[in-house]
């Protein structure tokens, strides 16, 4: 994952980079994340491609995969293993 100057991140505070994750695709609705571990965390959009790949959000603020509603989970791993919408 590309590094990138974020102490001065959106809202004037400083965050370290295992506090965000990176934009890597999205669904008609979902915008999806990855953090540089590699867990993968989602949110919600109603236009989600208004997030450009490479955007940055605060993991607190994402939902984990592993939350997901088992049909929204599938799907997302089903654009992650074939690497498009």
């Amino acid at each position: 994952m590309l590094r990138e100057n974020i102490k001065d991140f959106a809202d004037g505070v400083g965050a370290d980079e295992k506090e965000v994750a990176t934009v890597i695709s999205h669904t008609s609705n979902t915008v999806i994340f990855q953090d540089d571990r590699g867990k993968i965390y989602y949110l919600p959009s109603a236009l989600p491609e208004l997030f450009e790949t490479g955007t940055v959000a605060r993991i607190s603020e994402l939902d984990s995969l592993d939350a997901a509603e088992p049909q929204l989970k599938e799907k997302i791993l089903s654009i992650l293993k074939e690497g498009k919408d």
